[in-house]
């Protein structure tokens, strides 16, 4: 047998039309890099077949047949141990990662401050999910929900909703962890649309559905990262971030195991994130914000500079004040108001 035998598989895998890519020459490459079959190819990494010399088209074909992510992630993934952990000047940890490079999350966030919270969550984690019993190796996050008295209108509506106090970025954070410790990590978010990403120690693949990857969300050693999307029941060790609204995780909660509640920040914390990430707001612009919005960093931090988005704000707080509180809770969604949760 020669190169010139890889045709055939090829062609039952890529279809006709993909296989006439690769040259003659392309296949002896493949050949003499010791991929011989069809299975050394579904295996085959970008290192590995960069190393052969085949060419960068062919490898991102190869690649993409497999599943494989972009090579932003497989970067990305590769890199992440690698991340630096600081001290600011406000003695707060900074995760720095390598230049290049970015979480997956729509913000393509490069640094993050480690909250403080952050340690005692993922404490509180790993000590429940190495129990043995199932439920414990469900996890539940959720913001800071109920009355908060003595606050501004706004406060009280916006850390009633939990939303915007960084639990997405506490995944970003609990995901590097994992990466230090070589696991295999399923991740999904709601704001990636059609986009399921699975880490592992042989590189990074993506797929449209959690469906692609059901043998490694049957394996108890994985885990299951779910941001603001309801996880069906697995075997996995499941960490799922939610904003305090039922209808997000209300057949989930009944089987997590361990349920943990993130709060506000502080203003010290705000402004020690406002000097590492949001330079352009000023000392002024917090202070301001903090007392309309409370300790919410969406809303006094990335959105201080985006006058459209404040004055919707506003409109949600006259609307809230405008109803008795006793009868409804109005909760926000960045562009819509939604009266929901009717209570008497």
């Amino acid at each position: 047998m020669d190169w010139l035998s890889l045709r055939a598989p090829l062609e039952a895998w890529l279809k006709s039309a993909g296989a006439a890519k690769f040259s003659d020459e392309d296949l002896r490459v493949l050949w003499q890099g010791g991929y011989n079959t069809l299975v050394d190819l579904k295996v085959a990494t970008r290192a590995s077949l960069e190393r052969a010399g085949l060419r960068p088209a062919r490898v991102d074909q190869i690649l993409s047949a497999q599943g494989r992510a972009g090579a932003s992630f497989e970067e990305f993934w590769k890199k992440l141990p690698k991340a630096v952990v600081a001290q600011s000047s406000q003695n707060f940890e900074v995760l720095q990662l390598a230049d290049g490079t970015a979480f997956p999350d729509p913000g393509h966030s490069t640094t993050l401050l480690v909250h403080p919270c952050y340690h005692t969550l993922c404490k509180k984690i790993f000590a429940s999910v190495g129990k043995s019993d199932p439920p414990s190796r469900q996890v539940l996050i959720r913001g800071t929900p109920g009355k908060l008295m003595g606050l501004s209108a706004g406060a009280k509506l916006f850390w009633e909703m939990g939303d915007g106090i960084g639990k997405s970025t506490f995944l970003d954070y609990l995901l590097y962890r994992l990466a230090c410790q070589g696991k295999t990590v399923v991740w999904c978010s709601k704001s990636v649309l059609d986009s399921v990403l699975l880490f592992t120690p042989n590189g990074v693949f993506e797929a449209t559905s959690t469906a692609a990857f059901r043998e490694e969300l049957r394996d108890p050693s994985t885990w299951f990262l779910c941001d603001a999307v309801e996880p069906p029941s697995k075997v996995a060790i499941t960490v799922m971030a939610s904003s305090p609204r039922n209808s997000n995780y209300n057949e989930y909660a009944k089987q997590a195991g361990l349920r943990l509640w993130m709060g506000p920040w502080s203003y010290v914390e705000l402004e020690a994130a406002r000097g590492i990430m949001f330079s352009s707001v000023s000392k002024a612009k917090l202070s301001e914000l903090y007392a309309r919005w409370g300790g919410i960093p969406r809303y006094v931090l990335k959105y201080a500079a985006n006058p459209e988005l404040q004055e919707e704000l506003d409109a949600a707080v006259a609307t809230y004040c405008n109803v008795d509180y006793k009868c409804a809770k109005y909760v926000w969604s960045i562009g819509t108001l939604l009266a929901v949760n009717m209570i008497v």
